[in-house]
């Protein structure tokens, strides 16, 4: 709450000297980096306390299984957007609209195969691979048991 405080003050000025012209241009950048930061630390700590709660901790649990393939998850992500889109120059065809609503799809499905993935395997595909030059020999990677 105090966060919000502070930025919304800084966040009042910049609205208002940004309709008072260029000549306001440095006081405005100065507002627009105070206000960025205090909502900034306002969000984590905010972020913080929300992960405290059991509840929201149950909610974001399918969420782990990606985070825990994030080298994995944001190559095949850029694999599918760049064979998507560059070829017949689709990325010029749709609107933001449309190229949100495909990433969220996207990513609803590799949130959905990295749970199944880490239900059979300890690593994602590109951490093992990160595993096993790192350590200098191969990892096991389907769990035991």
């Amino acid at each position: 709450m105090w966060m919000a405080a502070l930025s919304l003050p800084s966040l009042t000025a910049i609205i208002l000297l940004y309709a008072a012209g260029e000549h306001a241009a440095l006081y405005n950048q100065t507002f627009v980096t105070v206000s960025g930061f205090t909502l900034g630390i306002g969000y984590i700590v905010t972020l913080i306390l929300l992960l405290q709660n059991s509840g929201v901790k149950r909610w974001l649990k399918p969420l782990s299984a990606y985070g825990q393939m994030a080298l994995t998850n944001y190559l095949l992500h850029t694999v599918i957007s760049v064979s998507l889109f560059v070829p017949g120059h689709l990325y010029r065809k749709i609107g933001l609209r449309q190229g949100v609503l495909i990433s969220v799809f996207l990513t609803v499905i590799q949130i959905t195969l990295s749970n199944w993935w880490l239900c059979h395997f300890r690593f994602g595909p590109a951490e093992w691979a990160w595993r096993c030059f790192t350590y200098g020999q191969l990892q096991p990677l389907k769990k035991s048991g």
